[in-house]
């Protein structure tokens, strides 16, 4: 029960995603991977060869499509994965392109030392008020987004039609008034998140009705969470932090870089996104070694 699961979705950047596992390789830490259909000639066994500590797994590999219902799928499939194989203290949602900030041993004594707490984040309002059901973002969920599985994020002529289409509809949907479900209330967040083995259990037995509300949605995954934890028994647990450090300000978000590396090292986060080893490799390299604190 003391050992953490690390549940990653990745979809490019070996380099990147092979610093990571090393990174995390250790006896007190499970590895479960999930990668996307669509990276071809991605190379397993070299990973597979590189661990000698965590036990590893590689769950089914899907395709993902940016937006859709496919990531929330995603995620339930490496929760049920995880709980399945053992209980855990701790899952830790990453994505290939994230790094840890402090040694395996700091982040094991923070969450011994912070049991029971829920790791989610939360967007909050300028007053510091949590957003719930904000017009910028409500239409993710209250309206169907029927091709967004489909579209995903890269171009071509045919998701480009189903895209034009699928505003049509939305916009008639709001023109309308209608909403999927008026007398729910809604949160949103980042999907990264550091959860505890009760809550997890709690996710995997709702999976098939989860799956059923976030059926033809936006960018849920940053949303079917928030919500599922506000209505859930663990309401009083949870931290309003996920402690990951992301840039919006620069980016979408921003990449780090070596010139980062105050940043990086000077703050209480315990994971950071995003990395590129073919923008920046040097600040993968030291944040790959693990006397980094």
């Amino acid at each position: 029960m003391d050992k953490h699961a690390y549940l990653i979705m990745a979809h490019t950047d070996y380099n990147c995603l092979l610093s990571l596992v090393l990174r995390l390789d250790n006896e007190k830490n499970d590895i479960f991977i999930h990668i996307d259909k669509k990276w071809k000639n991605f190379n397993r066994d070299e990973i597979e060869n590189s661990i000698k500590k965590s036990s590893l797994f590689f769950i089914k590999s899907k395709a993902i499509s940016w937006g859709g219902a496919s990531q929330i799928r995603c995620e339930l499939n490496l929760l049920e994965a995880a709980c399945t194989n053992c209980h855990y203290q701790y899952y830790h949602l990453l994505s290939g392109q994230d790094m840890p900030l402090k040694s395996n041993q700091y982040i094991f004594t923070f969450f011994e030392s912070n049991a029971h707490k829920q790791y989610i984040s939360f967007d909050k309002n300028a007053n510091g008020v949590l957003e719930c059901n904000d017009p910028k973002w409500i239409k993710r969920v209250e309206c169907f987004w029927l091709f967004q599985d489909a579209i995903g994020r890269e171009y071509s002529f045919i998701r480009h039609m189903l895209k034009q289409m699928q505003n049509m509809f939305i916009s008639v949907q709001e023109n309308a008034g209608y909403r999927r479900y008026p007398n729910r209330n809604f949160y949103k967040g980042a999907n990264w998140f550091s959860i505890t083995d009760d809550m997890v259990r709690y996710i995997v037995k709702m999976k098939s009705q989860i799956i059923k509300d976030y059926r033809y949605t936006f960018c849920a995954d940053e949303i079917f969470l928030q919500t599922l934890a506000m209505e859930s028994p663990f309401k009083e647990q949870i931290a309003f932090d996920n402690k990951r450090l992301i840039d919006w300000r620069r980016g979408t978000p921003y990449t780090y870089k070596i010139k980062d590396k105050q940043i990086l090292s000077g703050n209480n986060k315990l994971f950071a996104r995003k990395f590129d080893s073919r923008v920046d490799e040097e600040i993968i390299r030291l944040l790959g070694n693990i006397n980094y604190k």
